[in-house]
């Protein structure tokens, strides 16, 4: 069986000015499960305009998709102050905290006994 091994830069494209092009290229990377050149073309589209609630959630699902909770739910912090009353932040905040707590290792309780 040949195996075909593709090697992709993690660069975004210089050239993206408008930050509608930088999502729709992040849309594009993240159905193809490309994680990591998702959230540079959303961070690109958040830096040209960071008032686009669409855009924090974006980047809060893929942080949550890379295991990186916290900084998932610091994203849907900043997205509930820019539109207090929207409800996907919510729903997306109470499916990332699910997610988090099962990644969680299980606390260890300490031996009564003393025991190993």
């Amino acid at each position: 069986f040949d195996k075909v091994t593709e090697r992709l830069w993690c660069v975004i494209d210089k050239t993206v000015r408008e930050p509608t092009t930088a999502f729709v290229r992040a849309k594009a990377h993240m159905r193809h499960s490309r994680w990591t050149l998702a959230v540079l073309y959303v961070q690109r589209a958040i830096t040209l305009q960071p008032s686009i609630i669409e855009y924090q959630l974006a980047l809060a699902e893929i942080y949550a998709r890379l295991k990186r909770y916290p900084q998932s739910l610091q994203l849907l912090d900043q997205a509930e102050r820019l539109a207090p009353d929207t409800v996907q932040v919510q729903q997306l905040r109470d499916v990332i905290t699910q997610l988090a707590q099962r990644a969680a290792p299980p606390e260890t309780k300490p031996d009564p006994a003393g025991g190993l």
